[in-house]
């Protein structure tokens, strides 16, 4: 396999987990972004590269960034939209949010 192919293999299972984490099927993913279906499974399986246009529309429909589908990485802008929501949240969301966080990376 070469680096294309791997980088295909793994944004595929990027869409796909982000979309199953969201309770999305195929076919709500393909409605939501205006993607077809077949672009969608195909990119799922690493079998077809997306066209810049797709990946745009894909990652809106997410709520993820191209470089997170891409790398992987989680950008600022992402962990921004998590500090937005916290500073609309009262203290005792604040409070148990920080402890959800510590309980998940201890």
């Amino acid at each position: 396999m070469n680096s294309t192919e791997a980088l295909e293999r793994a944004m595929g299972q990027r869409i796909a987990e982000k979309r199953k984490e969201l309770g999305l099927s195929q076919e709500q993913l393909s409605e939501k972004s205006s993607v077809s279906v077949h672009t969608i499974s195909s990119a799922e399986r690493g079998l077809k590269c997306l066209r810049s246009d797709s990946l745009v529309k894909i990652c809106t429909a997410l709520g993820v960034s191209a470089d997170y589908l891409l790398t992987g990485l989680v950008t600022d802008s992402e962990y921004s939209l998590i500090i937005n929501r916290l500073k609309n949240a009262s203290d005792k969301q604040r409070k148990d949010t920080l402890e959800i966080i510590n309980i998940l990376l201890s």
